[in-house]
């Protein structure tokens, strides 16, 4: 959402995240997609940020970052962050009401 402190939440974030996917959320109250990927690119790096156009896309490449290590990970998943209207989506997508 463009009244939310993405630049806060990003830095928030990135201490404990490889990289970060941002997708577009379907509200008028939603910041571009590519303005989120430019804050996120100054707080993660350019090598760490992908900008997706559509959530499904996203998710599967959230999903190919977190397993594309070569060594064994204690512990990786996708972490799905930004506001109800997205979480709404997710659920959607993964057929959850």
């Amino acid at each position: 959402m463009a009244d939310k402190d993405a630049e806060g939440i990003l830095a928030g974030l990135e201490p404990v995240t490889d990289a970060v996917v941002c997708v577009p959320i379907d509200s008028p109250r939603a910041m571009d997609v590519d303005d989120l990927g430019e804050i996120a690119r100054e707080v993660y790096g350019a090598d760490r940020v992908v900008v997706s156009r559509q959530l499904g896309e996203g998710v599967a490449q959230a999903v190919a970052l977190s397993e594309g290590h070569d060594t064994p990970l204690t512990a990786s998943g996708v972490l799905i962050v930004g506001s109800v209207v997205l979480a709404a989506e997710a659920r959607a997508l993964f057929g959850r009401p």
